[in-house]
């Protein structure tokens, strides 16, 4: 799950009290901690905190804490296991979801299980990402595979993520286990590797900055009509330059 809360720091002569930064502070955490105890289920984890500025005025400013909680009892980071069937994109509020011999989840969709993987093999920070932060837009085609095997089947891994041809007889909606856990290679790939890499690049700029989060879906198509249509991934990625302050989020 994402959630998101909101909190207003005074400031006066662009400074703000050391007291209101860990009053809003220790609020912020107090309410993440109340949702992550909320869920009842032991196999649970914080996968990320996103801080931003939403609104700034002459004597305070508003922030909004994005944050996600990974939980479920079949879930396993790292990798998919056997039963993890998912349709590529959620197709409507109450379709989608797992699909092949699985179903269930139906708010979920491929995408947003990759983007969970990500996540939840990055961790939580202890430290800080100082602004401003690169966002990286993307579409699948921006990052062809040149490792791309056709013993795999000619609609496998063209792009290190999801895209297909509804116009191909093996186009198909349903990811199995082995792609998932491709195209999740596939993404930490483009993730972690520098835009600037002679070879095979990603996305990674060459600044030190560091991964925060992605932000992935399913919903974009591109062609002429349903039987003339290219489907694919597309999404953001987020860089910051980290610092090691604060401590670390306990709940």
């Amino acid at each position: 799950m994402i959630d998101s809360t909101f909190f207003t720091v005074p400031y006066k002569n662009k400074k703000a009290a050391l007291h209101d930064v860990d009053s809003i502070y220790s609020a912020m955490i107090d309410s993440i901690r109340a949702t992550y105890n909320t869920i009842q289920n032991l196999n649970k984890n914080l996968a990320f905190v996103i801080v931003t500025i939403v609104n700034q005025q002459p004597n305070k400013i508003q922030l909004k804490a994005i944050y996600s909680i990974i939980h479920g009892s079949t879930f396993n980071p790292g990798i998919f296991d056997t039963t993890e069937y998912w349709l590529w994109w959620n197709w409507g509020t109450n379709s989608g979801g797992k699909c092949g011999p699985y179903s269930g989840y139906t708010s979920l969709d491929a995408a947003k299980k990759i983007q969970q993987h990500v996540m939840l093999n990055k961790g939580a920070v202890i430290g800080c990402y100082v602004p401003p932060n690169t966002e990286k837009d993307f579409y699948a085609t921006d990052w062809p595979n040149p490792n791309h095997n056709y013993n795999d089947g000619p609609c496998y891994f063209f792009y290190y993520f999801y895209c297909n041809y509804t116009g191909d007889p093996c186009y198909h909606a349903c990811l199995w286990p082995f792609e998932m856990n491709r195209y999740l290679s596939g993404a930490e790939h483009v993730i972690y590797t520098s835009v600037n890499q002679s070879s095979d690049p990603g996305a990674k700029p060459d600044d030190g900055e560091s991964f925060m989060s992605i932000y992935l879906t399913g919903d974009f198509a591109v062609g002429g009509g349903p039987n003339d249509d290219l489907w694919m991934h597309k999404g953001k990625i987020y860089y910051g330059t980290y610092i090691p302050c604060g401590s670390q989020i306990k709940l």
